[in-house]
């Protein structure tokens, strides 16, 4: 193996995909729409045997091209399938410069034992995080290219394959005497360092990146090109220090400015409490030394904005970010994420109607960018609303889109998870909450998560006085229970196993008790209004004279 390749894997993956599972997972592409049914897609011969792969990569001097993914379940995986792996120039450019190996996740099947335990490993080895995820290699422990998820890009990604094939090129031809430290093949070596990314030019690339600046002459045509190279490695090395300096300064928990507040969550107790001044100060004097480096920029304005919302100056963070999208260094995706961002801080304030009005705007650059991945605007709605605390604006556009479909289209189905939370929180809309809850039911792999909603909605429609429909779901549950799990004959039933069982036992019970009953219940799972409201129309059937 080359000498060059001796330092242990490591990456920082960041974390995606998906907020929720449910949206993911139904999700639906225009690729996977728009192709006609009658045509062959070119497809690549993917290997599942890693062994085989690395003899296969020795004999051929070729690198090997991994593909975590989630075939049957993930829909990101098949919209980067759709959308860029099964094109014709994609698929021959794979073919012909790597040694293609998937390594899949199902949930809906099994795979070969041994496949599995192979694959599982290899996931822990890579620390895969998230999928997609697309690794290239030479040697396993020094990785060249990398694509996390697929955002809708589609050129964007089709380059970043080219320029992984060209290094693979490079690295796979290397000879074993090959030294970094001895090498005058500038031509070589910069062919290699300006097709690797920038996040690994700044990790464990970087000696590649130093060492072509060396090599190269004064004079040279590609001087200033490398420099550049060279400049956004040392800017990028600067953010990862500023960024730890920000950890200490708020408490090593990072700023939460955008996101959700982390108040009270499992993990914030006891942590050095955030100077946000000092770390406003620091910022600012950066902000100062960076100018006309619009990555550091783009770094530290970001900052700021969180570190303005965190501290709940909601005004100066908005308008502040509405400046940075009248930058000329941020292009259309960027302008288009600020929109979205905004909006989530306007919801944070509570100016919930400009919010739709940007978050309407978010979604319109996405269909015209032909990237909003067939989600409609209203279940980006329903879904940031309901994330940012504002269960009220979530039930009225779910209220809305049930009023308009009998049976909501495939892409629409995180409706009935938004509309049930928003329901149960607020207390209302007992009969819609429980229609969810059923159609929610319908969406999982195993038999535990459907029972529960059932168990759920069965309360629910007993508390709306809709007895016949409450009784149907209690049978269906008491169906499960003596089809699908028999006791052995001459054994007692065992107790539940886990909460979630004795969850469903629970609350079948309270769906078999009476409507003032299952008012009750569901008044412990609303907020303070919704309980209110469910515990006043319990006393009023108990002023009526009906039966605890």
């Amino acid at each position: 193996m080359h000498t060059l390749i001796h330092a242990s894997f490591s990456f920082r993956l960041l974390l995606f995909a998906v907020s929720v599972l449910l949206l993911n997972a139904q999700a639906i592409s225009a690729e996977d729409s728009s192709a006609p049914q009658s045509e062959s897609k070119p497809e690549i011969h993917w290997r599942t045997d890693y062994a085989q792969a690395q003899k296969d990569a020795a004999d051929t001097h070729k690198p090997i091209l991994l593909f975590f993914t989630g075939s049957d379940w993930c829909s990101v995986c098949k919209r980067l399938e759709a959308a860029v792996l099964h094109e014709a120039q994609i698929v021959s450019l794979i073919e012909s410069q790597f040694i293609p190996v998937m390594l899949d996740y199902p949930k809906t099947f099994e795979l070969d034992p041994a496949l599995k335990a192979q694959n599982d490993q290899l996931n822990k080895r890579f620390r895969i995080r998230g999928y997609p995820t697309v690794i290239a290699c030479v040697d396993e422990e020094m990785p060249f290219g990398l694509l996390l998820g697929y955002g809708g890009d589609r050129d964007k990604t089709i380059q970043e394959l080219n320029s992984m094939a060209i290094a693979g090129e490079v690295l796979a031809n290397l000879p074993d005497t090959f030294s970094l430290e001895t090498t005058t093949d500038q031509p070589q070596l910069e062919k290699l360092v300006t097709h690797l990314p920038i996040e690994m030019l700044a990790d464990k690339w970087k000696p590649y990146a130093d060492r072509l600046v060396e090599l190269t002459p004064e004079d040279s045509p590609s001087r200033a090109k490398v420099m550049e190279i060279h400049q956004q490695v040392v800017d990028l090395n600067d953010i990862k220090a500023w960024t730890s300096e920000l950890n200490s300064l708020t408490g090593g928990r990072g700023l939460r400015g955008i996101e959700p507040s982390m108040a009270g969550r499992r993990g914030g107790q006891g942590r050095t409490p955030p100077d946000l001044i000092k770390a406003l100060e620091f910022v600012d004097a950066r902000l100062a030394e960076s100018t006309g480096k619009p990555k550091k920029l783009e770094f530290l304005l970001e900052k700021k904005v969180q570190i303005l919302a965190t501290s709940g100056q909601w005004d100066e963070a908005i308008a502040l970010m509405e400046e940075v999208s009248t930058k000329p260094w941020s292009g259309a995706n960027a302008k288009t994420k600020l929109k979205r961002e905004i909006a989530l801080l306007l919801i944070r304030k509570g100016d919930c109607e400009k919010a739709i009005d940007y978050l309407t705007d978010y979604h319109a650059d996405l269909v015209q960018q032909k990237r909003d991945e067939g989600i409609p605007l209203e279940i980006r709605l329903l879904q940031d609303f309901l994330f940012y605390g504002h269960p009220e604006i979530t039930a009225r556009y779910a209220d809305e889109i049930l009023a308009k479909y009998e049976k909501v289209p495939e892409n629409f189905n995180y409706v009935y998870y938004a509309g049930s939370q928003a329901y149960r929180i607020l207390g209302i809309n007992l009969e819609k909450r429980a229609l969810c809850l059923v159609n929610l039911s319908t969406m999982y792999n195993d038999t535990t998560m459907p029972r529960l909603n059932k168990a759920e909605a069965a309360i629910c429609y007993r508390a709306a006085g809709l007895n016949d429909k409450a009784d149907e779901l209690i049978s269906d549950l008491e169906s499960f229970s003596k089809t699908d799990e028999p006791v052995p004959f001459g054994q007692e039933a065992a107790a539940p196993s886990n909460s979630l069982e004795q969850q469903i036992q629970e609350m079948t019970e309270v769906a078999k008790g009476s409507q003032i009953k299952s008012l009750r219940f569901l008044a412990t799972k609303a907020n303070e209004e919704g309980a209110k409201r469910l515990n006043l129309e319990a006393d009023a059937l108990e002023l009526e004279g009906q039966p605890l």
